[in-house]
């Protein structure tokens, strides 16, 4: 009986080496299937981080051509209001110095008609 329970020892004792080695055997193959996940996760993220760095990039230079633009447009609307102050104001200039001398018209040909009829009436 000795030999029968010393052999179902070793035998006990080699199963549970075996169960020790597969579990090991599994927690390091679970380890390299996790670090080829992250692996993989790392390289994928790196390139969706390059790919939305290009974006911004191009949005910022897209903005900055428009602020450009703006710019540009509102000096250009600064300087032809400018010019349009300066024609609405020699306008109304104008016409000032066309109402004075319709005026002065008017007023001269009254004097005129008053001093005719101031000499006729005699």
């Amino acid at each position: 009986m000795d030999t029968i329970s010393t052999q179902s020892m070793a035998t006990s004792t080699k199963r549970t080496r075996v169960r020790k080695l597969k579990k090991e055997t599994e927690a390091v193959s679970q380890i390299d299937s996790t670090e080829a996940r992250l692996s993989t996760h790392e390289q994928v993220c790196s390139e969706r981080y390059k790919a939305i760095e290009n974006r911004m990039d191009s949005i910022e230079t897209r903005f900055d051509s428009l602020s450009r633009d703006l710019k540009e447009l509102k000096q250009t609307n600064d300087r032809q209001f400018g010019e349009i102050k300066q024609m609405l104001s020699a306008a109304k200039d104008e016409k000032f110095k066309t109402v004075i001398t319709a005026t002065a018209t008017v007023i001269v040909g009254l004097l005129a008609m008053l001093g005719y009829v101031i000499t006729h009436l005699k």
